[in-house]
């Protein structure tokens, strides 16, 4: 039987879908099966990316979300309050008020839709990402995950520009992990969530290949997922500006 979310998280899509309306491109990339669950590999973009690729991925599908947001209250009041409110000029004191506010009720949503924690800056924790994603596709769940690196580049304007700068590269591991656990080979779709245009465009699946060099492997998905998300943004730019 196949995994939903919760009825108040899927009303709540139900109604950010009609508020934020979308052309999906290329959906015939995407070929969902159970025992074989997707990893798209989305876009930031600030919040557009996070809460555009929820709503339009297809099938059930769980986030990645850092950590700092949906595991410690005094953490994620922080990480809003330096972040999200960075450029309000309030009183600390409403500052701090409002950033707990908002903390708690992002913590609730990103235990409501299973979000699994990314520890970036916890080395040692990270494990504990890998070791509950695969546990989630063995549960026949989609992952969404975003694998950018905003500060690789310092000229970069990082998330804000909508283009996808360079990714991280220890995503990869996932697939070394699933396939270690479970002998299935792991399958990446790469994706973009595009604000101008209000598209959401896929490409083509990235599939793990467990007889190559794990270093060469991990460079050839990156470098691949790079490649891909740039070409679906630059088909959006130029539509949209033709």
């Amino acid at each position: 039987m196949a995994q939903m979310h919760s009825k108040p998280i899927r009303l709540l899509m139900f109604v950010l879908r009609r508020m934020m309306p979308h052309r999906l491109k290329d959906v015939e990339n995407v070929v969902l099966n159970e025992e074989e669950p997707i990893v798209y590999l989305c876009n930031h973009g600030e919040l557009y990316g996070p809460v555009t690729g929820m709503l339009y991925c297809p099938g059930y599908t769980r986030p990645w979300t850092i950590s700092e947001l949906c595991c410690d209250a005094e953490e994620a009041t922080a990480y809003v309050k330096r972040y999200t409110l960075k450029k309000v000029n309030w009183a600390d004191h409403t500052k701090q008020r409002v950033a707990r506010f908002l903390a708690t009720n992002t913590m609730k949503l990103m235990q409501a839709v299973k979000s699994i924690p990314v520890f970036r800056h916890k080395p040692r924790e990270l494990m504990t990402t890998f070791r509950k994603s695969v546990e989630a596709l063995q549960q026949g769940a989609n992952l969404l995950i975003f694998p950018e690196d905003p500060d690789t580049d310092p000229n970069s304007p990082g998330y804000k520009s909508g283009r996808p700068p360079t990714l991280f590269r220890g995503f990869p591991m996932l697939a070394q992990v699933y396939y270690n656990r479970t002998g299935k080979r792991c399958r990446f779709v790469p994706m973009l969530c595009y604000k101008a245009g209000r598209t959401v465009s896929f490409g083509t699946e990235i599939v793990y290949d467990p007889e190559n060099d794990p270093i060469a492997e991990r460079d050839r998905i990156v470098e691949e997922a790079y490649h891909q998300m740039q070409a679906l943004y630059d088909r959006e730019e130029a539509l949209t500006h033709a």
